[in-house]
């Protein structure tokens, strides 16, 4: 078990936390998981602890992907991303409704030092082609000096390759910048899926941000991380 902030942050900071389109929507709106990510988020904001959310596309925005490069194989991979950036700013829209008041109702368009606002969850999805909502995510954790990033996603750890092609690999408990930019390199494809985007990867070791790889399925570990607790992931970061 990992507890890795406990050198670096307050008892209550604040978290970027990026939310898998996988887990979200896919292979359609998974209501009881929206619901649940919404309590999570309000139970910590009630304990002084404002997270704020960016969600990915998953399976609906590869759908509209491949469905764009079969209708046109000359589909350029922008308007692909532009195709997947709207389907997750469908999905960021579930996890408002299940916020109210508690989140900002609108969804911001860029990942500027006004996308969040005191108090309130901040809520969105991608921004501009050529860069996931993990690049999304380490550009606002660096816009508002948040010093984590936390990836949700639907494996609970990196590896040194995919395990889910590679089983029996070990994961690893932590892991330096250089490291990770070594596994997922450095090309971005629309529609593609890293445990890592390779543009996140660079925006970590540039801002020195402290990056988490965790298994979003388990919102109670989930949680623990968000808390500053011991939890099960893997640490990204220079020691």
């Amino acid at each position: 078990l990992l507890s890795p902030f406990s050198n670096r942050m307050s008892a209550a900071p604040s978290f970027v936390l990026s939310l898998g389109g996988s887990l979200v929507a896919s292979p359609v709106p998974q209501v009881e998981y929206v619901q649940k990510i919404a309590a999570m988020l309000l139970r910590l904001r009630a304990d002084g602890i404002v997270g704020h959310v960016v969600i990915g596309g998953g399976t609906v925005a590869r759908t509209y992907i491949n469905a764009a490069r079969a209708i046109n194989p000359q589909v350029s991979d922008a308007e692909c991303d532009e195709l997947g950036i709207i389907c997750t700013r469908l999905n960021s829209k579930l996890l408002l409704s299940a916020l109210g008041t508690a989140a900002r109702q609108d969804i911001p368009l860029d990942t500027t030092p006004d996308a969040v606002r005191p108090g309130l969850i901040t809520v969105m999805g991608g921004t501009f082609p050529g860069q996931t909502t993990d690049a999304v995510s380490a550009k606002l954790a660096r816009a508002i000096g948040c010093p984590r990033m936390i990836n949700a996603t639907n494996v609970d750890g990196v590896y040194p390759a995919d395990p889910r092609k590679n089983p029996g690999l070990q994961k690893y408990q932590r892991i330096s910048h250089d490291r990770l930019i070594e596994i997922v390199g450095t090309e971005h494809r629309a529609g593609a899926s890293f445990v890592i985007d390779p543009i996140a990867a660079r925006i970590f070791k540039e801002s020195n941000i402290t990056g988490v790889v965790i298994n979003g399925q388990d919102i109670e570990n989930l949680e623990r991380c968000l808390r500053g607790q011991e939890f099960n992931g893997t640490i990204i970061g220079n020691q």
